[in-house]
């Protein structure tokens, strides 16, 4: 008899647990005082207001024509006194032709926001890597501008790069994707 008493009353504490789970942090009752309880909603919406911007990924949206590939890519995002390149200041990686979105997620800043918004400009560098028999590198430029403010949801602005050979004709163009979210 025990034995069912014991699941019983662990079906129950878990079925309360549930009910009472919410998706933003929750105050616990055990919290203490009242000035406890609004420390902890202040550390709360401090949090919510560091924003995390990334450059969040890359593709291919025009490809190099007859004898194509897949690119080789560097990218490289500047905001301000912020400069990340992507993988590496002499590195690069692969990009499928065929459109496929690539994973970057490599952190540009991240913004502690005292007012209303903040919005910054990032200006964004697309490098396609040639070498030997191909010439010299094909390269581009954009820019995207967000709009970030305290608890926001995620939002993704995106810049369609063409890339031009250095004789100045057009070679395929690349769409880069930065994100802002909740740190």
């Amino acid at each position: 008899m025990k034995k069912y008493n014991f699941l019983a009353v662990l079906v129950i504490s878990i079925f309360i647990f549930s009910c009472s789970k919410k998706d933003n942090a929750t105050i616990p009752n055990n919290a203490g005082s009242k000035a406890e309880q609004q420390s902890l909603s202040t550390a709360q919406k401090v949090n919510n207001n560091k924003i995390r911007l990334t450059l969040d990924k890359v593709s291919v949206v025009e490809g190099q024509g007859v004898s194509e590939g897949d690119f080789e890519l560097r990218i490289q995002a500047v905001e301000g006194s912020h400069n990340v390149v992507w993988p590496s200041l002499n590195g690069w990686t692969r990009v499928d032709k065929d459109g496929t979105p690539f994973s970057i997620d490599e952190d540009i800043a991240t913004y502690t926001i005292s007012s209303d918004s903040l919005t910054k400009s990032i200006n964004l560098n697309a490098t396609e890597v040639d070498g030997g028999f191909n010439g010299g590198d094909d390269t581009g430029s954009g820019s995207v501008t967000i709009t970030m403010k305290p608890g926001m949801a995620p939002v993704t602005k995106s810049a369609t790069i063409t890339l031009d050979k250095p004789n100045g004709k057009t070679n395929g163009k690349v769409k880069v994707t930065v994100k802002a979210q909740v740190a």
